[in-house]
């Protein structure tokens, strides 16, 4: 007498599958792999405020903003301003890449260090991807940032 469990695994395995790629969650905090820095020569609130309204021009919401020492420690440096925003993680939710991004201000007199990471993040049954780089979009965000910043 033979047993009918192959169906029964398939339909198993193809659940597992599918909750696999749906509980694809990020951290908020991303390490700096691969970090786009650049300074711009502006205030510190201005240029906050341009970054946020260029997050929210690309559709990114702020999920928490916090003191950069709560995730990590800038021995030997002093800034007078310095804010860590972490965005909300969009993306697919099935079987796709969920993204997120940190930028970090640090502001000293009239200079102003904008750095953002990125990171996407999917996962299989088998193997989860992880990818630190989009430049097109960084470059679009720094643009965007930076002709706000010169009205």
């Amino acid at each position: 007498m033979r047993f009918r469990t192959q169906p029964v695994f398939l339909k198993g395995l193809a659940v597992l599958f599918l909750i696999g790629c749906s509980m694809s969650v990020l951290p908020g905090y991303i390490p700096d792999r691969h970090p786009y820095t650049q300074r711009l020569y502006f205030d510190y609130s201005s240029t906050l405020k341009a970054v946020k309204e260029s997050l929210a021009e690309h559709h990114w919401r702020i999920a928490q903003s916090q003191d950069p020492s709560t995730f990590e420690h800038t021995a030997g440096e002093s800034y007078n301003n310095q804010i860590f925003i972490i965005t909300e993680p969009r993306g697919a939710v099935f079987g796709g890449a969920r993204a997120v991004l940190n930028v970090i201000l640090r502001s000293s007199e009239r200079v102003t260090d904008v750095e953002i990471r990125y990171r996407a993040a999917s996962k299989t049954p088998f193997k989860k991807l992880k990818d630190y780089r989009d430049d097109a979009l960084v470059k679009e965000l720094f643009q965007s940032i930076e002709q706000r910043l010169k009205k």
